[in-house]
């Protein structure tokens, strides 16, 4: 039973008006659980696998600078930057970097179906699910279910 009511038709026709505010671009999806930018590593010659994990598989937004050294993605809240190294360095600590992606269970799909390792962890209410991985470069990322976003 549909109980929606029909408008009558508009007798005048409304003309379009251009929008003459500046465009902003949506922010990305995903979202960085931290107050500033962030600074890690990443191994010189891994760029396409760094793109392919933070890019594509998390939707982070690459930004091409050619005055930025490294990688540079963007979240919707910071900056997530990354220095070459020659060869992996030592972790002072064992800190991952804090993501939160709306498509987290897509991902988690992806991730077993290529096989690529991770640990799943159930939360104690819905919604608090994570995934701990490592990304290309040997840092630790968590990774868990933006709700607020569709």
């Amino acid at each position: 039973m549909n109980d929606a009511i029909e408008l009558a038709p508009s007798s005048t026709p409304i003309p379009p008006q251009k929008d003459c505010r500046p465009f902003m671009p949506e922010p990305p999806v995903v979202r960085v659980e931290a107050i500033e930018d962030v600074t890690l590593d990443y191994v010189a010659g891994l760029e396409t696998l760094m793109n392919a994990f933070y890019r594509d598989g998390l939707a982070f937004e690459r930004i091409d600078d050619p005055g930025l050294d490294g990688l540079t993605y963007k979240a919707e809240n910071v900056l997530v930057r990354f220095r070459v190294v020659e060869r992996p360095s030592e972790k002072p600590d064992l800190r991952p970097l804090m993501v939160q992606i709306p498509h987290f269970y897509d991902f988690v799909r992806m991730l077993t179906e290529q096989e690529t390792e991770h640990e799943f962890q159930r939360g104690m209410t819905p919604g608090l699910d994570r995934v701990l991985l490592r990304d290309p470069s040997g840092n630790w990322v968590s990774v868990g279910l933006r709700a607020d976003v569709r």
